[in-house]
């Protein structure tokens, strides 16, 4: 289920990026960008830490990639940053 999420949130992006920062044609790099930043680290896993952990502690790796989405986290860190406005 990875993919829809990501796909409705990159839909979500590239619709703020063009209504609210008013940017006709955002570039893929742009939109990665705002996903990326907003990543929330998914290790150790289900199966916690020592012998059993299945996911890297260090991002990006090639179990989970840059983590899991979250748009929260990237719109908080937007606004702190004083980017959320038009």
């Amino acid at each position: 289920m990875a993919t829809p999420l990501t796909a409705g949130a990159a839909a979500l992006v590239r619709e703020w990026l063009t209504r609210v920062r008013g940017i006709a044609n955002p570039s893929g790099a742009l939109m990665k960008a705002v996903l990326l930043n907003g990543a929330v680290d998914m290790s150790p896993g289900q199966y916690g830490t020592g012998g059993t952990r299945e996911i890297p502690a260090a991002r990006p790796n090639n179990v989970a990639g840059w983590g899991r989405v979250n748009l929260l986290t990237a719109w908080t860190r937007l606004r702190r940053a004083g980017l959320d406005q038009g």
